[in-house]
């Protein structure tokens, strides 16, 4: 078995497959560690969980985006616009309703989180079933918010610098910690003091780094956010003999209008 860790997919089904059979991945046999934020970002969130789902050696690492998504998928959102709404809605006339609703109710959680790329999640759920819906909400409530495998460490935002903080952390923190990143790729580094071999992180594209869209590896640190939820590009690793297997930028498969991270 081939094992693999991709970072930050966000919506960017084209990247995904391009990232796959460059690697000549093989669904029934090699393994893939998604290091969370699937959704959010290009128009093919529904496409990348249904690719997603293909393969049999899969294990998820939950990411913020992934939380929102999941929130909406179970009903809390419900009062406001349920799942018929979506699947029924025509998409202009919908996303003129949300869009309006957002303008009423600046600094709420599906405000933020629908001007953070959850337009375009929702778009990709139009035409749907709710049968789909339970499907993809199953997904993703099998995911974890770290992952531990020989001593390599999986997880969406961060671990403590020093492992005997790790107590302190809550699912939130492993989920929008920025500090690993940042102490580790800044000009000063901090050497961390964790017992594994490697940490692989997304969360904080490396483009914020000289707009670099490859990853960046220091003191044990992977950090695999290469941007491919904005203008960069898409990258997976093989985790054992760290081989790094990268789409095009996304401007090669989409329109790119401003979308946020």
């Amino acid at each position: 078995m081939r094992r693999f860790t991709i970072g930050d997919i966000h919506g960017n089904l084209k990247a995904l497959n391009a990232v796959l059979d460059s690697a000549n991945f093989d669904n029934d046999n090699d393994m893939l560690i998604v290091l969370g934020d699937i959704s959010d970002g290009h128009t093919e969130v529904f496409g990348c969980v249904e690719r997603l789902l293909q393969i049999k050696n899969l294990t998820l690492v939950l990411g913020n985006h992934d939380l929102w998504l999941i929130s909406w998928l179970r009903g809390d959102f419900d009062s406001i616009f349920g799942h018929q709404r979506v699947l029924d809605s025509d998409r202009k006339h919908y996303v003129k309703i949300i869009k309006n609703y957002c303008k009423r109710n600046q600094g709420t959680e599906l405000n933020y989180w629908f001007n953070q790329g959850g337009r375009n999640t929702l778009k990709s759920y139009e035409g749907k079933t709710e049968e789909d819906m339970k499907r993809h909400l199953n997904f993703f409530n099998k995911g974890n918010f770290r992952y531990i495998l020989d001593n390599m460490a999986f997880v969406h935002g961060g671990l403590p610098i020093a492992i005997e903080d790790l107590r302190r952390f809550s699912p939130q923190d492993f989920v929008w910690d920025r500090d690993l990143f940042y102490n580790t790729f800044s000009d000063f580094p901090k050497i961390s003091r964790n017992m594994y071999d490697k940490v692989f992180i997304g969360h904080t594209t490396t483009q914020i780094i000289r707009n670099c869209t490859y990853p960046m590896i220091r003191n044990k640190v992977y950090a695999m956010d290469t941007g491919a939820g904005y203008n960069g590009k898409l990258s997976m690793i093989n985790i054992d003999d760290d081989t790094i297997y990268q789409s095009f930028l996304a401007k090669e498969y989409y329109v790119i209008k401003g979308i946020r991270q």
